[in-house]
């Protein structure tokens, strides 16, 4: 009879820490979803940035 409820003591807990494994790759779903809007934002400013790259930069006058 021990054992028996050893075992359901036992499957308590791993559907507990499954439970709370599911709650933390939720979270880092959603963070990783805002990450990377958050990444393709910062990207088309750049991209409208009238900065150039050194390479096609015209050098100052005094080169």
């Amino acid at each position: 009879m021990n054992q028996i409820v050893d075992l359901q003591m036992r499957l308590m807990e791993q559907e507990k820490q499954i439970g709370e494994m599911n709650e933390e790759i939720i979270r880092l779903n959603k963070l990783l979803a805002q990450l990377v809007r958050d990444y393709k934002t910062m990207k088309e400013t750049m991209d409208l940035s009238p900065v150039k790259p050194q390479s096609e930069e015209t050098p100052p006058p005094h080169y």
